[in-house]
């Protein structure tokens, strides 16, 4: 009688186990789910809110860096939006390999990357050398058509985190009203 009370007990156990594991597992993947943007396999916009926020907390160097693709309305327009979203998966791609830092889907075909460095020169040099990257990638899709990014950035000074992404906006602005194609930063 007591093996078999044991023998219940542990079959009851197991199957709670089982079960906990189960829901842990589920609630790891919403979790990510609800951090991710789907497409692009990037953090979405309100996990580059925490992720900033967090980090200016901490007064740590840092780079924010804002990025629009130019000229995707008429990538969308000529070649329709499956071709888009595999464009926007080949950056996603292109920007997960960010050394020292994070990047972000933050709207349509706008993205930011905060980088965990003190020089300007690495950030630039490193921006330059995923632009080149996106580009060459993406020419294999669209071997007819360029596709490029802008991006703007700037250092940390210490403001809020409303009024740093909005100076690092600009400097985007600049870049993109500056003939595309080209960083344009400070820092």
């Amino acid at each position: 009688m007591n093996i078999g009370v044991l023998f219940l007990f542990a079959i009851l156990g197991g199957t709670i186990i089982s079960r906990e594991r189960k829901h842990y597992a589920e609630r790891i993947t919403f979790e990510n789910m609800a951090k991710g943007d789907y497409l692009t396999g990037l953090y979405n916009h309100r996990t580059f809110q925490e992720h900033l926020r967090e980090l200016l907390e901490k007064n740590a160097p840092l780079f924010l860096v804002m990025s629009d693709i130019d000229n995707f309305k008429s990538i969308n327009d000529t070649y329709g939006h499956v071709t888009s979203d595999h464009v926007l998966k080949n950056i996603g791609n292109c920007l997960k390999e960010l050394p020292d830092g994070e990047a972000y889907r933050c709207g349509g075909e706008e993205f930011a990357m905060i980088i965990t460095t003190a020089s300007g020169q690495l950030v630039q040099e490193g921006i330059k050398n995923i632009s080149r990257i996106i580009e060459e990638t993406n020419r294999e899709l669209l071997p007819e058509l360029r596709v490029t990014m802008s991006f703007g950035f700037s250092r940390y000074a210490g403001e809020k985190a409303e009024s740093f992404i909005s100076r690092t906006d600009k400097k985007l602005y600049e870049a993109k009203t500056g003939g595309k194609n080209q960083v344009v930063g400070s820092g």
